[in-house]
């Protein structure tokens, strides 16, 4: 027996063990056909193989009943595999040999050490590196489905990042959670029962040692898969609400599962917690200010505001803004840099936090009198091309699952056994 494979973090995908590892008998087993999807054979030697690496990287003993426990979900993954490399076939998308290239040298670079070194751990484990090759390819050809033809369905407005900036302030205070998931998919109630054995199954390895992040990239049915599962920091708000009630409950480290969410079930794992504190931006202000007295009546206030807005109309940016000043002895300039937004006055903060750069506010009442700002510069807090970019992934996202689900849906899957063919709802 060979030795266990390192747990390579990087790993997007893993190959297949060498064919001669097999003992004879399992050998003629595994050259039958075990699953075919739309005419493409998926044998047995394909499943044991990748089982087998499955098990390695994993850190899971060979043992006969964690095989058993895991073959279905291994073959169920063969099977998605399967299904988009043949979509990104129909769209004319192919994989370069260069483009595995850089790919397996960006997998040795993320465990620090060169192709050749990576390489030589799979030989030295009996992991053939033309079928890993072969599994990168079906990543990344499905990575340039999403990229061509999802991606441009996904359009983010000023507006969706306003809303989103918007419930980010409003939880300053709020706990966040740092989850990882295993999501695997139900695409029919039927299958229920057997994606839930599948996820118990994956349950008691991780309650045994086998490491998440390694289960998560080979099982995972999500895009975070490649993540090792990795969600990120999240508010309850923005996870499936059944999963976002175990995660409440839940202690850093602690993991729960399955948990049934909108179109599957999920195996969590908190990593920690934090408490969204307030917003830590800092800014570089320019003020033009005019005093109004406190006992000022309505007409004169509304003729300070006027003022200000005239004055301000001709600032071109925060270079002209401060020259103001000097068309006019009813108002003046200062500028305020370094300023963190926290220790702004209330009636200030909201009136800037969403003002772009070099943009004249409207009048604000301030101590002694009417100011009209402008931010000259901001670092640190909430990034609005970061929310649209998170805002983009999310729904990215949520559309890979879903055609995900439609190419099964759509596909002529059977399945082999020694009493004949299943199809795919009967194997279900």
């Amino acid at each position: 027996m060979s030795r266990l494979l390192p747990r390579l973090s990087g790993l997007l995908v893993v190959a297949a063990l060498a064919l001669g590892a097999l003992q004879p008998a399992a050998g003629q087993q595994t050259l039958r056909a075990t699953a075919v999807v739309n005419d493409q054979v998926i044998s047995g030697l394909d499943v044991e193989m990748r089982m087998r690496l499955v098990m390695l990287s994993a850190g899971i003993s060979q043992e006969q009943a964690n095989r058993a426990r895991l073959r279905d979900q291994v073959l169920r993954n063969l099977i998605n595999e399967q299904l988009q490399l043949q979509a990104a076939e129909r769209y004319g998308y192919s994989v370069s040999e260069e483009e595995i290239d850089q790919a397996v040298s960006q997998v040795a670079q993320n465990n620090n050490m060169s192709a050749d070194q990576f390489l030589a751990i799979l030989r030295q484990n009996n992991v053939p590196v033309a079928t890993f090759r072969e599994q990168m390819r079906a990543n990344l050809a499905w990575q340039k489905v999403i990229r061509n033809r999802l991606t441009r369905q996904v359009s983010i407005s000023d507006e969706d990042v306003d809303d989103a900036m918007e419930r980010y302030r409003s939880r300053q205070g709020e706990r966040q959670y740092r989850v990882r998931e295993i999501f695997l998919a139900v695409d029919d109630e039927n299958e229920l029962p057997r994606v839930r054995q599948t996820a118990q199954r994956l349950m008691q390895q991780l309650r045994q040692g086998a490491e998440f992040g390694a289960l998560a990239r080979q099982f995972s049915q999500s895009p975070t898969a490649a993540d090792n599962g990795e969600i990120g920091w999240v508010t309850p708000e923005n996870l499936p609400e059944a999963v976002a009630d175990a995660v409440t409950e839940m202690q850093p480290g602690q993991l729960v599962g399955p948990v049934r969410g909108y179109s599957g079930l999920h195996l969590v794992n908190l990593l920690d917690t934090r408490v969204l504190s307030p917003s830590n931006e800092t800014v570089d202000l320019r003020q033009l200010f005019t005093p109004v007295p406190d006992n000022a009546d309505a007409e004169a206030v509304q003729a300070a505001k006027d003022r200000l807005n005239r004055l301000a109309e001709p600032a071109d940016g925060c270079s002209t803004f401060s020259t103001l000043a000097d068309d006019s002895e009813q108002a003046r300039t200062s500028d305020i840099d370094d300023v963190k937004m926290s220790a702004l006055p209330d009636e200030i903060r909201p009136k800037i936090a969403d003002l772009p750069l070099e943009t004249p506010s409207e009048p604000v009442e301030v101590a002694g009198g009417y100011a009209v700002l402008m931010v000259c510069a901001r670092s640190g807090g909430i990034d609005r091309e970061e929310i649209r970019r998170n805002l983009q992934r999310e729904r990215l996202n949520m559309l890979a699952q879903r055609y995900m689900r439609d190419l099964r849906r759509q596909a002529n899957i059977e399945f082999q056994t020694d009493s004949g063919r299943r199809n795919a709802q009967e194997a279900g």
